[in-house]
């Protein structure tokens, strides 16, 4: 197998790399005195519950499936990741785990997963997915995983009673470039209150909220035929610059600010608005019930349009299992339009039951479906770690002060020569 992408993901960890170890694989079929266990990874996001919703559908999974066995393990979102690699790293991953979609090409091409070709069947065929979900399943001519959720960020959360206090008519949040910043002007009186949060610690959530300014402002990271960097040019280099300016609206600290702290700043009503995902509606109604809180499409450029970084989770199947076909067998459960609402905190990939839980699950649906089909995806690349990290750390450049043409250069820079 190819691990060189992979290696290098575990090289930034500290640890040596190794391939999966060799394990005898039982015929489908074959009887056996002890049940199949499956071991299942998956990660924790917002309010809801993760491992308690597994549970429970675990329960009935096994109630149909008197043969097999499921081990749940839920991860906090920043420790999954790390998680996973060290896993791979000392050739004991899971059996099936939740991938992020721009994961994918990177463990299809070091050979981690298995392509799931020839096991596609009743609850895992193209046509029942949004395809932009199932397109991120695809590489080099194979299926690699099986969608479970899909979202975008971001979308404008506001505080409505603030608004009124300011004067504002919370009916109406602002929707332009120009009218986000005379509302955050509005809202700010330091230190009290803030007009709005920002993402800026160095993670995956500061890639994706920058994304879909750039996006709106008809910019690119990298050209998607090419490879060639674009995040340096015009479009991309306004978005950014629009970005930091935003920082004049929001408490200090932004550089070190991931989406928890964020949402806490969000519900104890020291800002008045807040750039986050659909999912982060559950810990709004959760935590804070009483609060009385909105929510809007992506502020755009005057004349164009707003949208939004997309995102999701695949299942996939890791070539170290043992029982890769009893593996599928609960990724094909988890696709069933009964189950898979349960257990996302996203949107459920499901045309079906994505479009239900919108309907059901999300204040202002017709805004949460627009964006979402507004979304657009971050580059698809087997190298895509290394292209977030060059672009996180161009943003900590530019938060601290470095001229943003400058800053873009060198992350352009950067992301060519993994071209090579």
């Amino acid at each position: 197998m190819q691990l060189w992408i992979l290696c290098a993901s575990l090289g930034a960890l500290g640890v040596g790399c190794a391939r999966p170890e060799s394990r005898d694989v039982r015929p489908a079929g074959e009887s056996s005195a002890e049940p199949v266990v499956i071991r299942f990874w998956t990660f924790q996001q917002s309010a809801l519950d993760i491992q308690e919703a597994q549970e429970r559908v675990r329960q009935r999974f096994e109630a149909e499936n008197l043969h097999l066995r499921v081990e749940v393990r839920t991860f906090p979102s920043p420790h999954y990741r790390p998680q996973l690699l060290e896993a791979l790293r000392s050739s004991h991953p899971p059996d099936i785990a939740t991938l992020d979609q721009v994961w994918m090409a990177e463990f299809a091409e070091s050979g981690a997963i298995l392509p799931l070709d020839g096991l596609l069947a009743r609850e895992a065929q193209a046509r029942l997915f949004f395809p932009s979900a199932w397109e991120t399943c695809l590489y080099k001519d194979h299926v690699w995983g099986v969608p479970l959720s899909i979202d975008g960020w971001m979308l404008l959360y506001y505080n409505k009673e603030l608004f009124r206090r300011a004067g504002l008519d919370p009916e109406h949040p602002p929707t332009t470039w120009p009218a986000l910043q005379e509302v955050g002007r509005r809202l700010t009186q330091p230190p009290e209150q803030y007009g709005l949060v920002l993402l800026g610690a160095a993670d995956e959530g500061l890639v994706a909220s920058i994304n879909a300014f750039i996006y709106s402002n008809d910019g690119q990271v990298v050209d998607a035929s090419t490879g060639q960097a674009r995040i340096n040019q015009p479009e991309a280099v306004e978005a950014l610059e629009f970005y930091r300016e935003l920082t004049r609206f929001a408490p200090p600290g932004t550089e070190k600010r991931n989406e928890a702290a964020a949402v806490e700043l969000f519900l104890s009503g020291k800002v008045a608005m807040a750039l986050l995902g659909s999912w982060q509606q559950d810990t709004f109604r959760l935590r804070a019930p009483e609060l009385d809180w909105g929510v809007a499409v992506l502020p755009a450029p005057l004349g164009k349009e707003p949208h939004s970084t997309a995102g999701g989770w695949n299942l996939v199947v890791f070539a170290a299992s043992p029982h890769p076909e009893e593996a599928f067998k609960y990724i094909e459960f988890l696709s069933r339009l009964d189950v898979q609402p349960e257990v996302t905190s996203l949107i459920p990939a499901r045309l079906d039951a994505g479009r239900r839980f919108i309907r059901k699950q999300r204040r202002e649906p017709d805004v949460v479906r627009y964006m979402l089909e507004q979304g657009m995806p971050r580059p698809v690349s087997p190298a895509y770690s290394r292209i977030t990290e060059a672009q996180q750390r161009m943003m900590q450049r530019i938060l601290a002060g470095a001229p943003v043409q400058e800053a873009a250069d060198e992350a352009a820079a950067e992301i060519n020569q993994l071209r090579h």
